[in-house]
């Protein structure tokens, strides 16, 4: 389902949907580093909840929706090949 937002969201914002996105498609043993806004866009570093460890980066426009080319895939995310 897509969510339509009328105002950019903060940094915060971004990494409840970031992690929402996450538990939802990868796994509960992900978490995320602060959002850095950069070039008109949220980049989101993901890292296992476990170990610091980063797998991969999620990319979002300053509404909240998901730029998939822009995003590791849910495979790497996982740690499976491509």
């Amino acid at each position: 389902m897509q969510v339509f937002r009328s105002r950019e969201l903060a940094a915060g914002e971004i990494a409840d949907i970031a992690c929402t996105y996450l538990v939802e498609y990868v796994g509960d043993a992900t978490a995320v580093k602060t959002p850095v806004w950069t070039n008109g866009k949220w980049r989101v570093e993901v890292v296992l909840s476990y170990r610091s460890e980063t797998i991969g980066y999620l990319t979002f426009f300053r509404f909240g929706e998901l730029i998939a080319e822009e995003s590791d895939s849910r495979k790497k995310l996982k740690g499976l090949p491509e």
